[in-house]
C-alpha cells in the first residue's frame, strides 16, 4: 500500500499541533546553540512550547553571540555527546501526525548520530534523521531508523538510493502513521523536497543501509506488512531535535528551521 494521505494543495489543512512564529527562545547546551523561533502547541498536554533542554541553560550572552541566522537552529558538531537535543509531546496518545522542517547541511565531515527523533530522550524510539556517509562541503546521506522493526532486523537502517548535497535547504517530511493502538505499530513515510519544491526522496527511493540486506524499498517493507513497534505508546507522542554525534568535535555546521506539526496533513512548504 502508498501512504494513504496524501496532501491536497486545494484544500490547504486547518489545525497545526506547532504553528507558525510566535516567539523566540535562546538556549546554549554544553553540546550545541540553538537559535531559534520555535512555535506554541494546540496539542493535549503539552505546555506550550519545544522545551526540555538536556544539560540546562547556560551563558544567554554567549548564545546571543553566536547568532549568526535569525529563526534558525545553529547546531555545531561537539564530537561523541549526548546532550542538547529539544522534545516536546505533539500529539494526543494513539494520534497519527505529520511533521515539517528544513535542514540545511554546510560541510560535516563526520556521521551524526540522531538527531532528529520520535521520542529523543532515553529510549530512542525512531529516529527521523542522522546525516551518514558524509563527504565534508559536497554530499552526504540522511538515515531513517526503525529501531524496532516488526518484520527482520535487516529492515533498521534506510537512506536514499542517492545522497543529497550539501550546502542547500531541504523540506524534510514524515508522517507518523499510528498502525494499531494495542499492537504499538506504526509506519514512518518519508519524503524530501529541494527548494524548488520537488519531490527528490520517498518510501519508493529510501533502500536498505547495508547493500547486503537487498535493494528492496521501504515501501516494498511496508507492503509486504513491515512496520516500527513502538517501546511504549507513550513514546510515539514525543519529536524531538538538537545534537547528538560521534568522534571528535569539529566546528563544522548543520541548520533546522521552520518546524511544525500537523494532525491532519502533510504540512508543505512554509506559506
Amino acid at each position: 500500500m502508498t501512504d494513504p494521505t496524501p496532501r491536497s494543495d486545494a484544500h490547504p489543512p486547518t489545525r497545526s499541533l506547532v504553528s507558525r512564529v510566535a516567539r523566540t527562545f535562546i538556549f546554549i547546551a554544553a553540546a550545541l546553540v540553538l537559535v531559534a523561533t520555535l512555535y506554541p502547541t494546540e496539542a493535549a498536554g503539552d505546555a506550550g512550547n519545544i522545551g526540555c533542554l538536556i544539560c540546562g541553560e547556560r551563558g544567554l550572552a554567549d548564545a546571543i553571540a553566536n547568532v549568526i541566522l535569525s529563526n534558525v537552529l545553529q547546531i555545531t558538531y561537539s564530537g561523541d555527546n549526548n546532550c542538547g537535543m529539544v522534545e516536546s509531546t505533539v500529539a494526543r496518545r494513539g494520534q497519527s501526525y505529520f511533521i515539517r522542517m528544513y535542514i540545511h547541511v554546510k560541510d560535516l565531515n563526520q556521521p551524526t548520530f540522531h538527531s532528529v527523533n520520535v521520542n529523543s530522550l532515553g529510549d530512542v524510539q525512531v529516529p527521523l534523521w542522522a546525516a551518514q556517509h558524509v563527504n565534508a562541503g559536497v554530499d552526504y546521506s540522511p538515515k531513517l531508523t526503525l529501531v524496532y522493526p516488526t518484520i527482520g532486523s535487516q529492515y533498521f537502517d534506510w537512506i536514499p538510493r542517492t545522497k543529497i548535497r550539501m550546502g542547500q535547504w531541504y523540506r524534510f517530511e514524515w508522517h507518523v502513521q499510528i498502525l494499531d493502538v494495542n499492537a504499538r505499530t506504526a509506519r514512518i513515510w518519508p519524503r524530501i523536497y529541494d527548494t524548488a519544491g520537488t519531490l527528490v526522496h520517498d518510501a519508493d527511493s529510501f533502500v536498505p543501509i547495508d547493500p547486503g540486506n537487498g535493494t528492496g524499498t521501504l515501501q516494498q517493507y511496508y507492503d509486504m506488512g513491515g512496520s516500527h513497534r513502538f517501546t511504549k505508546l507513550e513514546m510515539a507522542r514525543k519529536f524531538g531535535l538538537g545534537y547528538e554525534g560521534v568522534g571528535p568535535p569539529t566546528d563544522r555546521k548543520w541548520y533546522a528551521a521552520a518546524v511544525e506539526v500537523r494532525s491532519d496533513d502533510w504540512v508543505g512548504p512554509i506559506r
